[in-house]
């Protein structure tokens, strides 16, 4: 789908784009951020996890095995009911947040320039009990001085 009620995953995919190809995200129609393709990202793999967390020390476990490409990066986002992760580590390191956006319902993205490849753990700990999604995305071709761009860092969700 190109669009869709909250919580619809829109993916796009294809081959052969165009150096520098204008790419815009957009939030319920409004453009919260723009770039250019550079054509030198790529996934290496996803994974996703769900649950409740009720007892201390309320946490979540998301095994992944990252690729050994060059420049990679790990991109964690979690998404909660009523709380939020104090929180996020992959292969016993702290994950560093880059946003995080709290209304009724958490949602925040994490990240780790150059993660171990292999198989390693995401625990992430949430602040207290809460149900909570975790995906994870890992890239290589990443820029890592600044994984996340500046321009997302300046992004207000509402």
């Amino acid at each position: 789908p190109t669009s869709g009620p909250a919580g619809t995953s829109v993916t796009v995919t294809g081959s052969n784009f165009a150096a520098n190809s204008a790419i815009t995200v957009k939030l319920d129609g409004t453009a919260i951020t723009t770039g250019a393709s550079g054509g030198s990202i790529q996934l290496d793999n996803t994974w996703k996890t769900s649950g409740a967390v009720s007892s201390s020390p309320y946490q979540i476990t998301l095994p992944v095995n990252i690729g050994t490409g060059s420049n990679r990066a790990l991109i964690v986002v979690v998404e909660a009911n009523n709380n939020v992760a104090s929180t996020i580590t992959y292969n016993g390191i702290p994950m560093t947040k880059a946003i995080s956006s709290f209304t009724s319902n958490d949602a925040e993205i994490w990240y780790q320039a150059n993660p171990a490849s292999g198989a390693h753990n995401i625990v992430v700990t949430m602040a207290g009990s809460t149900s909570v999604i975790v995906g994870a995305y890992s890239l290589f071709g990443v820029d890592q001085t600044n994984p996340i761009p500046p321009l997302l860092l300046q992004i207000q969700l509402p």
